[in-house]
């Protein structure tokens, strides 16, 4: 996990990615916000429980 993070250029792919998407769907809306809160709040929880 650490070698994703730590990685610019798996970064600089990510945010293009994500921001090709963005430009592909027209920008953020209200659903794509929640949608993106929600995955972060998922995420969170799940570091949690594996410590």
């Amino acid at each position: 996990m650490r070698y994703f993070t730590d990685n610019p250029l798996v970064s600089s792919v990510f945010t293009a990615v994500v921001g090709f998407v963005t430009w592909l769907l027209g920008g953020w809306d209200t659903l794509m916000c929640v949608l993106v809160a929600l995955m972060a709040l998922d995420y969170i929880t799940g570091l949690m429980v594996a410590f």
